[in-house]
Formats: C-alpha cells, sequence, structure tokens
C-alpha cells in the first residue's frame, strides 16, 4: 500500500508541476494580447506612413522625370543650334579664304599692271 501511496503522491506532484508551469505561462502571456494589439497598431501607423511617404516620392520622382525629358529635349535642341553654327562658322572660314585668295590675285593683278607700264 505504501508503494500506491508513494506513486499517488507522485501522479500528484506530477499534476500539480505541470499546473504550476501551465500557470506561470498563461500568467506570462496574459497580458500579451494588449501588447501584441498595440503593437499592430503602431505596424498598421507606421505602415500608412510608409504608404504615404511612398505616394510622395513617386510623385516627385514622376515630376522630376518630366523636368529631365523637358531638359533632354532643350539639350538635343541646343545640340542642333550649335551644329548650326559650327557649319556656318566653317563656311565663313572657307568664305574667308576665298576672300584672300582673291585678295591675292588682286594684289598679282596689281602687280602685273604697275610692272607693266
Amino acid at each position: 500500500m505504501n508503494e500506491k501511496s508513494n506513486n499517488l503522491i507522485g501522479l500528484v506532484i506530477t499534476v500539480l508541476l505541470i499546473a504550476v508551469i501551465c500557470a506561470g505561462i498563461i500568467y506570462h502571456y496574459r497580458g500579451a494580447s494588449g501588447k501584441l494589439e498595440s503593437e499592430l497598431l503602431k505596424l498598421e501607423r507606421n505602415n500608412n506612413e510608409l504608404a504615404s511617404e511612398t505616394r510622395q516620392l513617386q510623385a516627385d520622382v514622376a515630376s522630376h522625370r518630366t523636368g529631365i525629358t523637358t531638359i533632354r529635349n532643350e539639350v538635343g535642341k541646343s545640340r542642333e543650334r550649335i551644329k548650326h553654327v559650327y557649319t556656318e562658322i566653317e563656311q565663313a572660314g572657307n568664305d574667308v579664304l576665298r576672300a584672300i585668295e582673291i585678295i591675292e590675285d588682286c594684289e598679282n593683278i596689281i602687280e602685273t599692271v604697275k610692272t607693266q607700264r
């Protein structure tokens, strides 16, 4: 009988130990639900702020993209103008060289006429 009593006491102690451990776990996590809800609300607020900032960033990027496209178009037009000016300068240089040749020819003619007199 003593052995049955020891087994029964061991069983009761084991059940009590399990009950105490379960009670401790329940006590520990009892307030966790409120904390979890609070953390979820913070997370939701952060998510909304992030979404708002993302939309603002997308709007800014679209605005900058438009500005960059405008600048790119203006640079293209300026490049064409520069090419045109360069072509005009080259043509003017050729005209100056031709004028110098004509002046030299005229000077040669004048010298020839002077020597013939």
